[in-house]
């Protein structure tokens, strides 16, 4: 991946000797740096390179990420349209119990009212009779008073 740095080491010397240093200084600090610098120092193309592998990575976790949720979005659906059945099951079994305890309770409710109706009935009638009763005592006693006045 690495590539050579464009170093100039001829001119590098050439700068080096300009500056007071020997030939053979001037060379050595100059073979230094090259190799330094030449094994260290990334190029605009290395760069290109690791931005495109990053790039490239990105993608494909991106990507990768993307099926992942789509899969998990799925299987959310799934688990909804699972749990809106179950409850509507359940709700459809709570409505048939509730209407069952209703028309139980409809049923008991009317036979408590025709067993009162009935018993205020037999009530009315005993009333009646012993209505019956007392005027018949009432006719009788007026007739006596009669009887008994004229």
């Amino acid at each position: 991946m690495a590539t050579a740095v464009a170093f100039d080491t001829h001119k590098a010397v050439q700068v080096l000797q300009d500056a007071g240093f020997g030939k053979a200084q001037a060379a050595a600090i100059t073979n230094q740096i090259a190799a330094a610098v030449g094994n260290n120092v990334a190029t605009k193309s290395d760069l290109e390179l690791l931005s495109k592998d990053i790039k490239g990575e990105m993608d494909r976790r991106h990507a990768e990420l993307d099926g992942k949720m789509e899969k998990l979005h799925i299987e959310l659906r799934g688990e909804m349209e699972k749990l809106r059945t179950e409850l509507r099951g359940e709700m459809d079994g709570l409505r048939t119990e509730l209407n069952g305890k209703m028309d139980g309770l409809r049923t008991e409710l009317k036979g408590e009212m025709a067993q009162h109706r009935a018993e205020i009935k037999a009530e009315m009638k005993s009333m009646e009779m012993r209505i019956y009763t007392a005027l018949a005592t009432v006719v009788g006693l007026l007739k006596a008073l009669d009887f008994l006045v004229g």
